[in-house]
């Protein structure tokens, strides 16, 4: 399993800081993107003691082979595979 991974956009990035910031290693912004929706992901970021960085959007686009990554990157762990068994229980319990 990879030892980390690359989390790109807003909305993907927003969750992982409100659901799991535990994961997060490194938040990356683009140093144009100064808005609301960024200032979220950042104060998010800053108050579970991520580090967040401005870069310029080439750097980004490199990062994630120029897909949409809408001016917001993170560094986070893998999420871990779930069992059979978890899996099922997770289902029933909804």
């Amino acid at each position: 399993m990879a030892e980390h991974t690359r989390v790109y956009g807003v909305h993907a990035v927003r969750w992982l800081l409100k659901e799991h910031p535990e994961r997060v290693r490194r938040l990356w912004l683009q140093t144009t993107r100064d808005d609301a929706r960024t200032e979220e992901i950042a104060s998010l970021a800053r108050a579970a003691g991520i580090s967040v960085q401005r870069v310029d959007g080439r750097k980004l686009d490199e990062w994630t082979e120029a897909a949409s990554h809408q001016g917001v990157v993170a560094d986070a762990e893998p999420s871990r595979g779930w069992s059979e068994d978890e899996l099922y229980a997770h289902l029933d319990a909804l």
